[in-house]
């Protein structure tokens, strides 16, 4: 009896995962939106290796047409997460905005 509890959940978990799953096909792809002409927007991304506590976040300023303006990359040492990789990019992000 227990066996077939745990099969049913383990079927509706499955069930639910697909609907999920189809959902989120079907939501709109968010776009790149260019910035105000004359302004640069920055995006950020960031990796982390648990393993190491090290990680690095890139920046990318692109103008209003899209074309790349610049890259930097920050390594990043003897960080305890993911979330603060990202946490110090945009940080470095908003510095970078701010000071140029």
């Amino acid at each position: 009896m227990r066996l077939m509890s745990e099969f049913t959940e383990y079927g509706l978990a499955i069930e639910t995962g697909e609907r999920n799953r189809e959902e989120s096909q079907r939501a709109e792809i968010p776009r790149w939106q260019p910035p105000a002409p004359g302004s640069l927007k920055i995006n950020v991304d960031g990796a982390f290796d648990a393993g190491r506590g090290r990680g690095g976040v890139w920046l990318v300023l692109q103008d209003e047409m899209g074309q790349l303006q610049k890259i930097v990359a920050i390594p990043i040492t003897n960080t305890p997460s993911a979330e603060l990789v990202e946490a110090l990019g945009f940080r470095r992000a908003a510095s970078y905005a701010r000071d140029g």
